[in-house]
């Protein structure tokens, strides 16, 4: 990659160019990683919540269910 931004007869130095900018492309990838962490912990916090209301509706069916076959 660095070889099309290389080029010495036009001045480009590619070593110069990620030098300068490589602080701005860390501070970059280090925020879209922590959104990305936030919006995997949303989903996990949203299939959590979806799997204790089935687990409700399950435990309450099967106790109803327990509780006629007493009768």
């Amino acid at each position: 990659m660095t070889g099309l931004f290389h080029d010495p007869e036009k001045g480009f130095d590619a070593s110069k160019i990620l030098k300068k900018n490589s602080k701005k492309f860390i501070n970059y990838f280090l925020r879209l990683d922590y959104f990305m962490i936030q919006r995997r912990g949303l989903m996990l916090v949203k299939s959590l919540k979806l799997f204790s209301k089935v687990l409700r509706i399950f435990l309450c069916l099967k106790f109803s269910q327990a509780n006629l076959e007493k009768f």
